[in-house]
């Protein structure tokens, strides 16, 4: 009967080994699966860190391109004010210039009417000189 006892005391502990087995590999297996998504996660982590850097350093060059553009954009904005203020400037000489012409005109005009008034009252002397000089040789 001992050796019933002792084969039926290993039976129970080959029994709980067993359970205590399966229950270990069950942990392994969820430490596992753990790891691997660990794994997956980290994995991610850093191929979206390197898209992350990827997308940091092509918005740089694009910043920088962008950023000679305003430079640029700037610049003609400035060139742009000069011709507007060269073209105002050049318009107010213009103006002036055909404003001074036009008094020189206007003098000249003047002068022009007294003389061709001055000659009008002359040849109106004359005329009247020469009928009242036809009067007296015909009396």
């Amino acid at each position: 009967m001992g050796n019933m006892v002792d084969l039926e005391n290993a039976r129970v502990q080959y029994a709980t080994a067993v359970t205590k087995l399966d229950a270990a590999e069950q942990e392994l297996k969820k430490i596992c699966k753990e790891y691997n998504a660990s794994v997956e996660a980290k994995n991610l982590a850093i191929e979206q860190a390197v898209e992350a850097e990827n997308s940091s350093k092509a918005n740089m060059g694009r910043y920088s391109e962008l950023s000679k553009e305003i430079a640029t954009l700037q610049e003609l904005v400035q060139q742009a004010k000069l011709a507007s203020t060269q073209a105002r400037e050049e318009e107010a000489k213009i103006y002036v210039d055909f404003d001074m012409f036009k008094k020189n005109l206007e003098t000249r005009l003047t002068g022009t009417m007294s003389k061709i008034e001055a000659l009008q009252k002359e040849i109106e002397k004359v005329r009247t000189s020469d009928l009242n000089y036809g009067r007296t040789i015909t009396l």
